[in-house]
């Protein structure tokens, strides 16, 4: 128990490093070990899958630049996503060029940054100061 509260307590930082790190096992595992469900080609359970990793990952970065390094909330959301799409590119051009069953798509990249581009809209907007009446 003591552990978690010390983990709880980690500076902010830490987040977006384990989230990362946690997005490039999970993408650069070998095609055979990933369960392969008849229903979750139906539902495109991968692109739902890449939209939440980076969505999580542009959220938890925008939080790490505005309250760590103290950038202005659109600075900080516009590089928390292109710091998010680039890691996507990143990780489809490993995943092309490892092979191991695994293959670069185009399509999973623009579900990253559109999981990215809704996180940070969501930050951007919660940001905003409240209008008054």
């Amino acid at each position: 128990m003591r552990n978690f509260v010390k983990a709880a307590r980690a500076p902010r930082t830490v987040w977006p490093v384990l989230w990362a790190g946690a997005i490039l096992v999970l993408t650069l595992m070998p095609g055979n070990d990933v369960p392969k469900w008849p229903w979750a080609e139906v539902i495109h359970l991968d692109k739902i899958v890449h939209f939440v990793l980076f969505g999580v990952l542009a959220w938890l970065m925008a939080g790490v630049f505005i309250h760590r390094y103290s950038l202005n909330a659109n600075r900080a959301v516009f590089v928390a996503f292109i710091v998010a799409v680039v890691y996507g590119g990143f990780i489809e051009l490993l995943q092309g060029w490892m092979g191991m069953g695994r293959s670069a798509d185009v399509w999973d990249l623009l579900v990253d940054a559109l999981g990215a581009a809704v996180a940070v809209g969501v930050v951007a907007r919660r940001m905003r100061p409240a209008h008054t009446v």
